[in-house]
């Protein structure tokens, strides 16, 4: 499904970031069928990886998880919000990296909204180091947008 967060992050990719991205988005992991307790199961569409992009030296699989409508500063714990978000990065979607796309390493980035945080707390960065601890860099959604606006050079 597109997502106006993603085209954004694929726009900062593409134009912003240096070296720029070449990006593949919205990549479904397709299921097989196979048979349960006898039964047969049928395959079709998986999960969804938001974006695969490379510099030309090395790859990344991104995923995007800023709402359309943000809701206000909730207050959420870090280590709680990191928990949820690394189910993002799941196996199925590692071995359709490596199996299909023929990618061996990859760096996960993970795009978030920092306005699950209160700006009085350092809840943020602890959600930060947890993803850090699970081999994901956390990117807020604040600074793509910062990135890309002051890229556009407006006076």
């Amino acid at each position: 499904m597109n997502n106006p967060t993603e085209s954004i992050v694929n726009v900062w990719l593409q134009e912003f970031n240096d070296p720029r991205h070449f990006t593949r988005n919205n990549i479904y992991v397709h299921r097989k069928s196979h048979k349960d307790h006898g039964k047969k199961i049928m395959g079709g569409l998986g999960p969804e990886i938001d974006i695969i992009s490379t510099d030309g030296k090395k790859y990344y699989w991104i995923e995007v998880s800023v709402p359309s409508r943000p809701f206000g500063a909730g207050g959420h714990k870090g280590k709680a919000v990191a928990r949820d978000y690394t189910k993002k990065f799941t196996n199925e979607k590692l071995r359709y990296i490596s199996d299909i796309l023929k990618i061996r390493s990859v760096n996960k980035w993970l795009i978030y909204s920092p306005k699950f945080f209160k700006k009085t707390s350092n809840e943020e960065e602890i959600f930060r180091e947890t993803l850090l601890k699970k081999g994901i860099k956390g990117v807020s959604f604040d600074n793509v947008l910062k990135e890309i606006y002051s890229g556009l050079n407006y006076r």
